[in-house]
């Protein structure tokens, strides 16, 4: 989504051939630079949450515009620059920031995160990866690139190091406007600039702190032209049947949570005018004529009087809305603030109840008492306000019993809703510091709904996914049970919506009961507890004679150390096609798509630190993105050509200290250099289909994996639901390729070059690897998503694609979908 206001012509020039950045020096001469920096005056604006790449949200579909961003937009704009917006919330991949590149050749691409979005706090790495994506894109295209979030205030050396030339530290906006306004004047000292992180010389320079600010309302209103409204209705309305806009009234928060992170805004609380607000609600009201209005403060209305007046504002406005806080129980005591909320039309409030236990919330330094919780809730309802809770699993400390008192607290209260989360240590809290020295390398999710345990825990990870499930389950089946009472009572209406609400806990008590019998399990508490996750399969052993299914390979005699001619043939091919792998793969949509699926496999089992040896590693990339990661990785290949440019981006990326490079085939795996332990040995995109003898290979990798060790393969089946179907193109060699492959195997094609490939089942794995594995996981890929060899599919028929995804991410580990896809990914646990 791209928007553009604001340009002056007669202000603008710009000069791509003579790039200069404050962060690296000047690449020009200072009379050159002179003439170049006057006149800077474009300014596109983005943010990298990019709601696609996280499952849980985009399936909830409560996308809201990012609000700092154009907030810092309209700053600009107010003080004579052409701003522009690339909005990433709808958009599919990171690589789409180049058509508003070379359309508004920028003088400045400026990543603005939004702030008040608590999913932007989190620093998900699937977005940082996506910022460090459209950061390389601007720099190549001779932008200045200045970016300002949670992240990278957090991080700033990094996102130096990837490119960015400024990073604006804390809250944004005035840095900001100092900094374009010193490059538009042709300043080049910016020392004097507060609030910016740059590199001079190879080293990190910050300035002094910026203190936030006090006076809101000089502010302009956001640049709300910007954003594709449409776009965002018609998401709210197919979902929800409303529309839902997002505004604040506040910056920062006085209370200390000791988990609580606060890098932009921090610990003072300033608020905006409730006149200022109703302003923009008038405003907003006129112009898109919103239902709903999601208050994205951290603390809504805590200043006193504050409510009583904007309740005031509103109901002289004539404004009819309906709106949700986050708030504290202790301040949800206040009978007066409550009814202010009601008057204004507050229709639900969340707050962090965070736990049933005492001492849990006094661990955190919450500052309430779970009594304050229930009161809270009973007020609320009084003025029919729905109470909504946020709570958090985990804390270093908790027990069983700790667990049990949250859980019976959510059943007993009933809130209208929950959002349930694990403990998730963020720098800059108290927390972080308590747990940094368990947090390695890994430190952030990969999206919001990983739940993946960082640092040591009274349980394993496991367990607390399992917690995740049989809560929501357990609290759907006592809120069935209290619709049923208010039925048998005559308390409500026998309407199908409340029979059904009833009704359905004739599904959720069972469900509820089965997880908490593999709670216990996995608590230990039953004899026989093995230590598997809540959804591994029974253990696999050897299949009987005639359990083969269609894809099996009969073993062939053992090969002669060293490559073959196959192998040979094979490097060849690939590295004739390494100079253009690395572009291909960039630019198309489905091998994003494939590459998200694996990784999420992966990392589903992976604990937060290990040692991975990857099998035909090719450029590197999964290589590259799993030491990012914080895990150590040593890549192989037999292709040349992939193994120097492999070495090229590691060197490029700064990785050497994190990944090394063999040259050997998975023939010769007992001559690996660095022979492990392993945590993984990983394998992906068929890599192992040029495999004469996969059983062999399967058993050489086995005294490399450490015990509790995994193995995960992306392997072509014997079967492909896509492929046959090339058979109503005419395409009948394409589509029956497998089906009528040999012992021999079948003849592929790669830059000019034959080689052969096998396929193989997912038993035949099993086969191979004997007793000494238990399945993990086994998943299809690219079952209903068409194959990437189909180009540009997704470009062409976007909505079916959506649709094609979003049902093969429903169904992917569900028979028969697991294994007719153009690939299956398997993951293996050694016991």
């Amino acid at each position: 989504m791209f928007s553009v206001a604001g340009r002056n012509d007669d202000t603008y020039c710009h000069n791509k051939n003579k790039r200069f950045s404050g962060a690296r020096g000047c690449q020009a001469s200072f009379a050159e630079k002179d003439a170049f920096v006057m006149g800077m005056n474009t300014v596109l604006f983005s943010h990298s949450y990019f709601m696609r790449f996280d499952p849980k949200q985009w399936k909830g579909a409560q996308p809201y515009p990012p609000l700092a961003t154009i907030g810092a937009a309209a700053l600009l704009r107010e003080n004579g620059f052409r701003v522009s917006l690339f909005d990433t919330m709808f958009t599919e991949e990171a690589d789409a920031v180049l058509a508003p590149l070379e359309k508004e050749k920028p003088d400045f691409f400026v990543i603005y995160d939004d702030g008040f979005n608590y999913l932007t706090k989190m620093c998900l790495t699937n977005m940082r990866e996506a910022a460090f994506r459209m950061i390389a894109h601007a720099r190549q295209r001779g932008s200045v690139v200045i970016v300002s979030s949670s992240d990278s205030t957090d991080h700033y050396r990094q996102y130096l190091e990837m490119g960015a030339d400024f990073v604006v530290l804390g809250e944004g906006e005035q840095s900001l406007l100092e900094l374009t306004s010193a490059y538009r004047a042709g300043q080049t000292d910016f020392s004097g600039i507060e609030g910016l992180a740059w590199m001079q010389d190879g080293k990190v320079i910050r300035s002094a702190a910026r203190k936030v600010m006090k006076d809101l309302d000089a502010l302009p209103l956001p640049a709300w032209d910007l954003v594709d409204i449409e776009q965002y209705r018609s998401v709210w309305m197919k979902a929800h049947g409303y529309f839902s806009l997002n505004i604040s009234t506040t910056r920062g928060c006085p209370f200390k949570c000791n988990w609580c992170a606060k890098p932009i805004y921090g610990n003072r609380y300033h608020a905006r005018s409730p006149r200022h607000v109703v302003k923009e609600l008038q405003l907003l009201k006129e112009r898109y004529g919103f239902d709903h209005i999601w208050m994205c403060d951290d603390i809504f209305g805590l200043k006193p009087g504050w409510v009583h007046e904007f309740a005031d504002l509103v109901e002289a406005a004539g404004l009819q809305f309906g709106f949700k806080i986050q708030s504290r129980a202790d301040l949800l005591l206040q009978e007066n603030y409550v009814r202010d909320l009601a008057r204004a039309g507050c229709e639900n409030s969340w707050m962090g109840a965070e736990s049933g236990s005492q001492k849990i919330l006094d661990a955190m330094d919450k500052g309430t008492k779970v009594e304050q919780i229930e009161e809270a809730t009973v007020l609320l309802r009084r003025y029919r306000i729905k109470p909504s809770f946020f709570i958090q699993f985990g804390y270093p400390g908790e027990t069983k019993e700790d667990i049990e008192m949250t859980v019976r607290m959510i059943n007993r209260l009933l809130p209208d809703s929950i959002g349930i989360s694990v403990s998730y240590p963020l720098p800059g809290t108290v927390f972080y510091e308590r747990v940094k020295a368990e947090l390695k390398e890994k430190t952030n999710w990969t999206d919001s709904d990983e739940l993946k345990f960082m640092f040591k825990n009274t349980y394993q990870p496991a367990y607390y996914r399992r917690l995740h499930r049989y809560v929501h389950k357990s609290y759907h089946w006592h809120m069935a049970l209290q619709q049923m009472r208010l039925l048998l009572c005559g308390k409500t209406k026998w309407d199908v919506k409340g029979i059904r609400k009833a009704a359905s806990m004739l599904w959720y008590w069972p469900a509820a009961a089965m997880d908490k019998l593999r709670l216990r399990r996995l608590a230990g508490e039953e004899q026989g507890n093995d230590g598997r996750g809540p959804d591994d399969p029974p253990r696999q052993g050897k299949p009987a004679a005639g359990e083969a299914s269609t894809g099996d390979h009969v073993p062939q005699p053992a090969l002669e150390a060293g490559p073959d001619l196959n192998d040979q043939q094979a490097a060849a091919a690939f590295s004739r096609q390494s100079t253009g792998f690395d572009a291909y793969d960039a630019t198309n949509t489905i091998i994003h798509y494939k590459r998200h699926r694996v990784r999420s496999h992966v990392l589903r089992y992976m604990p937060a630190e290990g040692n991975i040896l990857e099998l035909n590693a090719g450029t590197g990339t999964d290589a590259l993105y799993f030491a990012s990661q914080g895990y150590k990785v040593h890549a192989t290949d037999i292709a040349e050509g992939m193994i120097g440019r492999m070495k090229e981006k590691v060197k490029l990326q700064g990785m050497e200290d994190r990944m090394t490079i063999e040259k050997c085939s998975f023939n010769e795996l007992a001559g690996l250099r660095q022979k492990g332990p392993y945590d993984l040995i990983f394998s992906n995109f068929a890599g192992l289909n040029c495999a004469r003898d996969l059983d062999q290979v399967l058993q050489s990798m086995e005294p490399l994996i450490k015990p509790g060790g995994q193995i995960t393969l992306v392997i072509l089946p014997a079967f492909s639901l896509w492929e046959t179907a090339m058979v109503f193109k005419g395409k009948f060699r394409t589509a029956f390729r497998r089906l009528l492959h040999t012992k021999k195997g079948t003849d592929s094609r790669v830059e000019g070059v034959s080689f052969k490939c096998w396929y193989y089942s997912p038993k035949y794995v099993m086969r191979a690897l004997g007793d000494s594995f238990t399945v993990l996981g086994l998943e299809g890929l690219c079952t209903l998503v068409p194959p990437s060899y189909i180009e540009h599919f997704a470009e062409k028929h976007p909505k079916v694609y959506r649709t094609l995804q979003k049902l093969e991410d429903k169904w992917k580990g569900k028979w028969p979908w697991r294994t007719i896809g153009d690939y299956y990914i398997l993951s293996l646990r050694k016991k």
